[in-house]
């Protein structure tokens, strides 16, 4: 569902499969994102762009953070701490906070590299009230309209 919504997202956008994805802040990297074939059945699905924004955003934001870092989606977070997802080396269950961090997600379909900062900022903010576990967090802002993602850990 994450892979479709960021596929009529890049698509929205005039991308074709295969655009370049420029990531800055943590790793000056660029990746080639592919998807399958956009359907009118897609589109309808997720003709709520916010919404697909979001739930894209988480997508391309999980599958980065993998290749940037090695980590991997633990677990959902609940409502209220100010991130998204629990991330990990290792989904085992003998040490369950173990190398783990916060992540924290934001979608952009259109906006410019002064939005993208801003954004950061506020999602910096977020995150603070959390910083109390312990853990390292991870900022991920995904912009699909040039396209560029950047992701910072905190």
């Amino acid at each position: 569902m994450m892979a479709e919504c960021a596929s009529v997202c890049f698509e929205d956008r005039s991308h074709a499969t295969g655009v370049s994805l420029r990531v800055l802040g943590l790793a000056d990297k660029e990746f080639s994102v592919l998807w399958d074939e956009v359907t009118e059945i897609h589109r309808r699905t997720y003709n709520d762009l916010e919404e697909a924004t979001e739930h894209g955003a988480y997508g391309v934001a999980i599958v980065l953070l993998r290749e940037i870092t090695g980590k991997k989606v633990i677990d959902r977070a609940k409502k209220g701490p100010g991130f998204d997802y629990w991330i990990g080396d290792t989904d085992e269950d003998e040490l369950i906070f173990s190398n783990k961090a916060r992540l924290e997600v934001s979608g952009i379909l259109s906006g410019t590299d002064s939005k993208i900062a801003a954004r950061l900022r506020t999602k910096l903010d977020q995150v603070k009230p959390s910083d109390l576990s312990g853990y390292p967090a991870y900022v991920a802002i995904i912009e699909f309209g040039q396209p560029k993602a950047r992701v910072e850990l905190k």
